[in-house]
């Protein structure tokens, strides 16, 4: 159940899709920041994520979470 603390106006859904074979096929972030969404995705099957890649991704959700 989503939850409110302070006065922030971003809201966090995760989603894991799974299946029999994996325990995470994909993983869904859902990030809504003022009235704005954006959706993410990333393959829990890929084995060649990387650090760079999550940092990647890390950057672009803060810049989208500070935008006003």
């Amino acid at each position: 159940m989503p939850g409110r603390r302070g006065r922030c106006r971003l809201w966090l859904t995760v989603k894991a899709h799974c299946s029999e074979e994996d325990v995470a096929e994909w993983i869904e972030f859902q990030i809504t920041n003022k009235g704005r969404t954006v959706v993410k995705y990333i393959d829990a099957r890929n084995h060649y994520f990387t650090r760079e890649d999550g940092a990647a991704l890390r950057k672009k959700v803060l810049k989208f979470a500070k935008e006003r």
